[in-house]
């Protein structure tokens, strides 16, 4: 009765959970440091790897009778579903972290196998296949994971996510070997080519920048005329926006002679790491079509804070143009811009005070 139930609704079952899933992760996932954070992952995880062994053994051994064959029907999709739930908690982690438009690749990555999930189902069924897509998953999750382990970021650790990763499928793969060695065996090749491929593909988009530089994740930004700090409090100093102002886009930020102006940050990371962030200030030359460098000032920053550590820099030599102002790292990989334009005041501006999270 349930085989026959699941195999009528499998496709209703497997899109309902996705859905449901993608909203749950995205409203109860927040910091990767975080105990609940680690356990959701890890059980996908662990459940993944589950059905992968179960699936791989039943099929391995050609096991017959009632419990093995609804196992053999049910496994396969809730092994989608795993994925699908993993993927999408990691989808959630990789948007937050960085620009969306820095990052649109990777991310479109994690959504297609996302979303790809529903479309994969007879390939689940191929050995090379479910360790493949488990490799690009744990590469993914310790990529956010061990910087919280070892309080640091960087190429290293990022490599460091990759050897582990291989690592373990390569303990998953000799452990199935105990039971099933000639369906190992006929497919351990495939899964080498595949796994190096993936790990060439990662190394590229981790360097060319393309990779979101978890577990960082930019909290608040915003270009003032002043930022100050009284007592606990970041106060900014902004122009006082009329209604159309506020619903037009774009920044318009109108400039005495001899003013400055201050780009405020607030950048979460994992409690206990501490790395250093930049604030690129560029100006668009429209004759080259390029943004030019005007400065580049770079400050600590140390995890823990919720809303992100907090900081600021001060531009002058200013003038009138298209700027915009990038959060880097220290590899320049972008956690977040902003993008304003700036004129001469012909009177000075009415300004207002806001307090900065």
């Amino acid at each position: 009765m349930i085989k026959e139930f699941i195999k009528k609704h499998q496709q209703k079952i497997s899109a309902g959970a996705l859905l449901v899933g993608f909203f749950w992760d995205a409203l109860t996932l927040t910091r990767i440091d975080y105990f609940f954070e680690v356990l959701v992952l890890g059980t996908h995880t662990s459940l993944i790897v589950l059905w992968i062994l179960l699936i791989n053994i039943i099929e391995g051994k050609d096991l017959k009778g009632w419990f093995f064959g609804n196992i053999r029907t049910v496994a396969p999709i809730l092994m989608q579903v795993s994925f699908g739930a993993l993927f999408s908690a990691l989808t959630i982690f990789y948007i937050k972290s960085a620009s969306f438009t820095t990052t649109l690749v990777f991310v479109l990555i994690l959504l297609g196998l996302l979303i790809g999930n529903e479309f994969f189902r007879k390939k689940y069924q191929k050995f090379a296949f479910q360790f493949s897509v488990l490799f690009v998953a744990l590469a993914s999750f310790f990529a956010l994971y061990i910087p919280v382990l070892v309080s640091a970021v960087g190429a290293w650790v990022f490599i460091l996510a990759n050897v582990v990763a291989a690592f373990a499928i390569f303990l998953l793969v000799e452990f199935l070997k105990l039971f099933v060695p000639e369906r190992v065996n006929c497919s351990r090749n495939g899964l080498r080519i595949s796994i190096g491929s993936i790990v060439i593909l990662l190394q590229l988009l981790y360097f060319s920048n393309i990779i979101p530089p978890v577990p960082l994740a930019l909290k608040d930004k915003g270009i003032y005329h002043d930022v100050y700090k009284s007592e606990q409090t970041f106060v900014g100093v902004e122009e006082k926006e009329n209604f159309f102002e506020k619903i037009l886009p774009g920044t318009t930020i109108h400039f005495e002679e001899g003013e400055s102006l201050a780009m405020y940050s607030a950048v979460f990371a994992p409690t206990g790491l501490s790395t250093n962030i930049a604030h690129s200030w560029e100006y668009f030359d429209a004759e080259s079509n390029a943004w030019i460098p005007q400065g580049r000032i770079s400050f600590p920053i140390s995890g823990g804070r919720d809303s992100g550590f907090r900081g600021y820099t001060q531009k002058s030599n200013i003038f009138e143009g298209k700027w915009r102002v990038q959060v880097v790292t220290k590899r320049d990989q972008v956690l977040g811009r902003v993008v304003f334009t700036l004129k001469k005041a012909e009177k000075s501006p009415n300004f207002i005070e806001k307090e900065l999270n």
